[in-house]
């Protein structure tokens, strides 16, 4: 089992909702059930949604953009982890080794490269 996320309470940091799911579930498939079943018996109108990058997806910004429950705050500081590179332009992972290109997403005005470990299909 792999622990997805919580709603808290801001002022005493408490879970009001949580859920645990697979490892086989990317948080941002557990996030929009997640604010959803929790608005309909507590009032999330307003709430700030402090996410990390599992998160920061389209499809979260897009419903959270277009329902009136949350503000997205995450907590990314892009461009703030320096990644080695081969010679020929290859992001190099933690372990050493290099990953290749596997998939582009599009945002308005720029497009984010998606990288993979050459191993994993």
């Amino acid at each position: 089992m792999s622990f997805i996320g919580d709603i808290k309470t801001t002022l005493f940091g408490l879970p009001i909702a949580e859920v645990t799911t697979t490892a086989d579930i990317p948080d941002f498939d557990a996030a929009i059930p997640l604010l959803s079943e929790t608005n309909n018996w507590f009032n999330l109108e307003g709430v700030n949604f402090i996410a990390d990058k599992g998160y920061d997806v389209k499809k979260v910004y897009n419903f959270v953009r277009n329902t009136p429950i949350a503000i997205v705050l995450f907590l990314l500081i892009r461009g703030s982890k320096k990644h080695n590179l081969t010679d020929d332009g290859h992001v190099v992972c933690d372990a050493g080794i290099p990953m290749i290109k596997d998939d582009k997403e599009y945002f308005d005005g720029f497009i984010k490269q998606k990288h993979r470990c050459k191993y994993y299909k």
